[in-house]
């Protein structure tokens, strides 16, 4: 479980986010939406520790993240970037990046860590491609990949920044069914989306931000009533059918 208290922070003087409190349970999808620019991938970026926060705290399980050392960390929580580079590796050699934290010295991989990471790529549909460069792979090969990683690292708590990207319809499906496999394991998942119709078909409940402020966190259907959609992206929205958005003329 990942809470959020009143948490405030960005980049260098910049402040992106402003007093957001928020929670993220086990067992349960949360997905935050909002404009480009909002903070969303600033809350969670701070949410792994990668950007200190200037007030607040993140507790992880029930401890505070500013005790966890990088390693133990990474043990807890994953996160999967939306933006990554392309290093020259083969996929399954990226998979195996997920299994960092459980190295011991030196960091020599173990058959179960082979096996993890042979199972997280069978389970994102890449194993096949898995002696593969991933400059030889498709973009959403590569997404597929770091998926795997991200699997392989085995944290209870995982953050999805975009996970749609690159993914073409049918991939955009799998992924979301991985998600409520994940779910449905009891792992605490969090994810940001720009396709409102997918959000609103998973998520356990939706955080609405704004500026770096949170509007609403809630149920899927009181966050439709509420309007914060429309007021964060400044659009009138019609629902045409259950959890289908058009914009209105």
């Amino acid at each position: 479980m990942i809470e959020i208290n009143h948490l405030f922070g960005g980049y260098s003087s910049f402040e992106v986010v402003k007093d957001v409190s928020l929670a993220f349970p086990d067992g349960q999808i949360s997905v935050l939406i909002g404009p480009n620019g909002s903070g969303k991938s600033t809350l969670f970026s701070m949410c792994c520790g990668m950007i200190p926060p200037k007030k607040g705290d993140i507790f992880i399980d029930g401890k505070s993240l500013k005790e966890f050392s990088r390693k133990e960390c990474a043990k807890k929580i994953a996160m999967l970037s939306q933006y990554r580079a392309i290093p020259d590796m083969t996929a399954e050699r990226l998979v195996l990046h997920g299994r960092f934290p459980w190295l011991g010295y030196p960091r020599v991989y173990c058959k179960d860590d082979i096996t993890i990471a042979q199972n997280a790529m069978e389970r994102t549909g890449i194993l096949e491609k898995s002696k593969s460069l991933l400059s030889h792979l498709s973009g959403g090969e590569r997404q597929k990949a770091y998926l795997a990683m991200l699997l392989a690292q085995n944290a209870n708590n995982i953050l999805f920044d975009e996970p749609s990207t690159y993914l073409d319809i049918s991939c955009t499906l799998e992924l979301l069914k991985i998600l409520l496999e994940l779910k449905n394991e009891g792992k605490c998942i969090a994810a940001i989306f720009h396709d409102l119709g997918a959000a609103l078909k998973i998520a356990d409940k939706i955080a609405v931000i704004k500026d770096g402020k949170i509007l609403i966190d809630a149920a899927p259907k009181k966050v439709i009533k509420s309007g914060a959609i429309e007021e964060a992206f400044n659009v009138r929205l019609k629902l045409s059918r259950q959890y289908e958005f058009c914009i209105a003329q």
